[in-house]
């Protein structure tokens, strides 16, 4: 019943910047261009490994995540399995191509670009919804604009409207953060006194 293996795989950690002082939504376009040329490349590069099913990159900000690096960075975690939730949206997702014959994330974008509520912001390749599904605080979730299987499917273009579409997201991520530390501590029964 239980059953406890090693996982074979490499995790990198990715500096956005030298400076110390600068979050994803401080830095340049070009600059955030780069990082995600990076990504492109380093999924890629380990996708290509044999021993590499999986490769999942993230930005890991603030000692709350765990984060113990100062830089704006972010890390690639590169897998022999295919972890458990990410198994079952895949799943899901071949389910609902073999049942409507269509791509379940294109027509879910498709419905949240017509209803508009969840709707955060777009750019010409990508739209940023919170998900209807959304479990976390402040989730939030980047598709494509046309379909695509995977970063490495990015043509230029795209490329740099996902650092567009990351600048704009995480800016209003840092505004918002910005408005509630200013009311931390507002009480609403003491009316602001």
């Amino acid at each position: 019943m239980l059953v406890a293996s090693g996982e074979y795989g490499i995790c990198r950690v990715v500096c956005f910047s030298p400076r110390h002082d600068l979050t994803i939504s401080d830095m340049s376009l070009p600059d955030l261009e780069q990082v995600v040329d990076v990504w492109v490349g380093q999924y890629n590069e380990l996708g290509a490994l044999p021993f590499i099913n999986y490769v999942q990159i993230f930005e890991n900000r603030g000692a709350i995540m765990g984060a113990s690096n100062p830089h704006p960075h972010g890390q690639i975690w590169a897998s022999s399995s295919l972890p458990n939730e990410p198994s079952k949206e895949q799943v899901r997702k071949q389910q609902y191509r073999a049942d409507q014959s269509s791509c379940l994330l294109c027509d879910y974008l498709r419905l949240e670009r017509e209803v508009t509520d969840r709707l955060v912001c777009e750019n010409q390749h990508f739209s940023v919804v919170i998900p209807f599904w959304a479990i976390w605080p402040f989730e939030t979730l980047i598709l494509p604009q046309r379909h695509v299987g995977a970063i490495s499917d990015l043509g230029r273009d795209e490329c740099i409207g996902l650092a567009d579409i990351l600048k704009c997201l995480t800016t209003a991520y840092d505004r918002l953060s910005h408005v509630l530390s200013v009311f931390h501590g507002f009480s609403p029964a003491s009316n602001g006194r």
